[in-house]
């Protein structure tokens, strides 16, 4: 051997004690996993700009972990500021009701033309099943079921927004 190969085989990574396959395990988690950064998290303010990511953080159905890491501190610290601030628990919160709001009416509008989210949104919020339906009936009868469910859906498309809904509360 070479003066060539021995500096190669110094520059080749020993292996660790455990078996290649804790290395390969522990690296691939290490690299699945972004590192938090170091030092201090940042000290989060109920200032305006603040607020508004709350609102749309909640609407996203965020955590309140995610919502913090989004917003550059961790999520004990957005916990702590949430039960000092109630102006920030207020965005939080009405941002979640907003989003879950905009969510029901996008699958009731969806309900109006597809059979399966009708048939889900009848199974989800008006309390119906083909096990109900099966009771009354021997036979399932899927097209009346839609039917109905398409009724209420128009019935409840058409009935008008109250001024707290127009204002998005």
């Amino acid at each position: 051997m070479g003066e060539a190969d021995s500096a190669a085989q110094r520059d080749l990574p020993k292996k660790p004690a455990g078996g290649p396959l804790a290395s390969s395990r522990k690296s691939r988690a290490r690299r699945a996993v972004a590192p938090l950064p170091r030092g201090r998290n940042r000290k989060l303010i109920g200032d305006e700009q603040t607020l508004a990511d709350l609102a749309r953080y909640g609407e996203a159905q965020m955590s309140i972990i995610e919502a913090g890491i989004a917003l550059g501190a961790s999520g004990p610290n957005l916990n702590r500021l949430l039960v000092e601030d109630g102006d920030a628990r207020s965005a939080y919160e009405g941002g979640q009701m907003r989003g879950l709001a905009a969510l029901r009416l996008a699958q009731l509008e969806t309900a109006r033309t597809n059979a399966t989210m009708a048939l889900f949104v009848g199974r989800t919020y008006f309390g119906l099943g083909e096990t109900r339906e099966a009771q009354d009936e021997q036979v399932f009868d899927v097209s009346a079921a839609r039917e109905r469910l398409q009724q209420r859906v128009a019935a409840l498309l058409a009935a008008p927004a109250s001024q707290e809904d127009r204002q998005g509360n």
